[in-house]
C-alpha cells in the first residue's frame, strides 16, 4: 500500500495531453519518476496560463509551489499518450491545491495522481497575499482546454 495517497475531487477544470518522448524514461524504459514531476509542472503552468498567471514571474501575480505529492500507480512508456486532468481542491485565502489525475491513454489506466499547494506571493514585500478576486472569479468559472 502506498504511504502517499490521494483522491482526486473529480471536478475536472482542464485537461491537456502530452506524448512520452525517449528523453522521459529511465534507464528501465519507462517513464521516470523525475520525468513525471516535470509533467506535472508543466501542466501546473497550462493550469496557471488559464488563469491568467504567468509562471515565469513576468506578471504582478506570482506563485510558490509550497508543496507537492504524487502517488504513482503505473508505467508508461515511450510513444504512450498521457491526458492531464487538473481539479481544484481546497481554496484557501492566501492559496489552492491542484490535483493532477495523469491517465495513460494509448493503455487506458491511471499513471499517478498529484498535489499541488500553491501559495500566491508578493516578492517585493516577502509575503503571501490574499487571491486577487479576479483569478477567484476565473477559479469558479473558467474552462481551459490545451
Amino acid at each position: 500500500m502506498p504511504r502517499v495517497q490521494l483522491r482526486y475531487p473529480g471536478n475536472t477544470f482542464c485537461s491537456h495531453e502530452i506524448i512520452v518522448r525517449l528523453t522521459d524514461l529511465s534507464q528501465a524504459a519507462h517513464l521516470g519518476f523525475d520525468r513525471l514531476v516535470s509533467i506535472i509542472h508543466d501542466s501546473a503552468s497550462v493550469f496557471l496560463d488559464n488563469i491568467g498567471i504567468d509562471i515565469t514571474g513576468s506578471r504582478e501575480i506570482h506563485i510558490i509551489f509550497a508543496d507537492l505529492a504524487v502517488q504513482y500507480l503505473s508505467e508508461a512508456f515511450r510513444g504512450d499518450r498521457l491526458v492531464i486532468d487538473m481539479a481544484l481542491g481546497e481554496i484557501a485565502s492566501r492559496g489552492i491545491e491542484v490535483f493532477f489525475k495523469v491517465v495513460n491513454k494509448t493503455l487506458s489506466r491511471e499513471v499517478a495522481l498529484a498535489k499541488i499547494g500553491m501559495v500566491f506571493f508578493d516578492y517585493e514585500n516577502g509575503c503571501a497575499i490574499k487571491i486577487p478576486h479576479d483569478i477567484l472569479v476565473k477559479l469558479n468559472y473558467a474552462n481551459c482546454n490545451d
